[in-house]
């Protein structure tokens, strides 16, 4: 196996660098492990076992979702890597805008099974493997599928987070592989979209889970077919064990042979965040707005800075919604969000405030109220998910659009 140095100095997904005794394991069983790529010129099958890994998640927000990878193990030679299609590097230029954009590339990477284990025992996260059901000439077919891969030229991908990624690379090798066809038993859950299982993974991380839904627009609430439903790992995982193979004669073989938990979960200590929720946050801005909007109105003086930090922030965000739609991200480029972080907030908001200091109101105060009607009518049929707390916030710049639109005359 060609593992180098240089390899375990660029790996980001697992930290190795990070600790001390993971770099020692690896420098020991570099010494050891022979060069020689996923050759194919001598191996005999039967010694070969192929093994699909799902890791569960830990206290890394990249980690949130878990981790799939590849085990090949060789009991006739002793050579036992774990391949996994997750690597990426934080110190690349533009890494988080190219993300963000859809354009980062991740990389195919190796590194000997014991480094892979430990570091996972190091987070208390837990491995499971199911070793694959392949027939001889298919795990030869693997290891030619994954020499290929690993050519320089090969090893680097275009990430896409639901549709090409540490997983669907596994799964997509294996399945290429197979004299036949893979048939998965069960079905998808009714009402399953990649929101809902998103919020499935984040559920305690509510600030990243924030962050997705702001992103994700319209796509990302359809319901999934298995294909899709198979992205994150420990979906994968299930529904390894309910397939079959279906070879080409008609003949059916269980997918996977058996499975195994390689490590066990550990202890999993959580950094303090952030004390308030988003929606706690959200909640009180709309508790302040309600008060600022009562004292204007019992004092009959505007509070205009108010509404300057309010449409701020608005205005913010809105430039992150039109950058949006031009990411290659296939979920995110139609989002009905944009109806309250308004393009034409950061254009006009600075010249509306001005109008209210002068007892008139701007037009964009009612283009808000209707775009705001609007987002929440979209949220009521079903069409596309919306935060409580952007929920509470899009109620916050109504009351401040409306509270002026009573009281004041339209003037454009």
């Amino acid at each position: 196996m060609d593992i180098n140095a240089r390899f375990i100095r660029n790996i980001s997904y697992f930290c190795i660098v990070k600790h001390l005794y993971a770099i020692f394991v690896a420098a020991f069983l570099l010494l050891f492990v022979p060069a020689k790529g996923f050759a194919q010129g001598g191996v005999e099958p039967d010694s070969v076992h192929i093994y699909l890994l799902t890791c569960s998640p830990h206290q890394e927000v990249y980690s949130l979702y878990g981790h799939s990878a590849m085990r090949v193990e060789n009991r006739r030679t002793g050579e036992d890597i774990a391949v996994n299609y997750g690597m990426f590097n934080f110190d690349k230029p533009f890494f988080v805008l190219r993300f963000v954009f859809g354009l980062t590339d991740y990389e195919m990477g190796v590194c000997p099974f014991e480094v892979f284990k430990r570091e996972y025992m190091y987070h208390g996260s837990s491995v499971v493997q199911q070793e694959m059901n392949l027939t001889a000439s298919e795990k030869l077919r693997v290891l030619a599928a994954l020499n290929k891969n690993w050519q320089p030229e090969n090893r680097v991908y275009r990430y896409n987070y639901f549709y090409d990624n540490c997983t669907t690379r596994v799964r997509d090798i294996v399945e290429s592989c197979i004299d036949g066809r893979v048939v998965y038993g069960g079905e998808v859950p009714k009402g399953t979209t990649f929101r809902t299982m998103i919020h499935g993974m984040n559920g305690d991380w509510q600030w990243a889970r924030l962050g997705n839904d702001l992103l994700l627009g319209v796509g990302a609430d359809r319901e999934l077919s298995m294909s899709e439903y198979q992205f994150l790992p420990h979906s994968m995982l299930s529904s390894a064990n309910d397939a079959y193979i279906i070879d080409k004669h008609g003949n059916k073989r269980k997918f996977v042979k058996q499975e195994s938990e390689v490590v066990e979960a550990g202890v999993q200590v959580s950094e303090g965040g952030f004390p308030l929720s988003p929606v706690q946050c959200a909640g009180v801005l709309l508790v302040v707005t309600l008060l600022v909007s009562f004292a204007e109105w019992r004092t009959g003086k505007y509070l205009w800075l108010y509404d300057a930090v309010l449409e701020g922030g608005l205005a913010l965000c809105s430039i992150v919604m039109v950058a949006m739609l031009f990411s290659q991200h296939p979920t995110v480029s139609l989002n009905a969000q944009i109806l309250l972080f308004n393009p034409l907030v950061p254009l006009f908001a600075v010249r509306a405030i001005r109008f209210w200091r002068k007892r008139k109101i701007h037009w964009l105060w009612l283009v808000q109220i209707i775009s705001v009607c609007l987002l929440l009518v979209v949220y009521s049929f079903g069409i596309q998910w919306i935060d409580m707390s952007v929920r509470l916030l899009a109620l916050s710049a109504l009351v401040r659009c409306g509270a002026k639109m009573k009281a004041y005359r339209v003037t454009k």
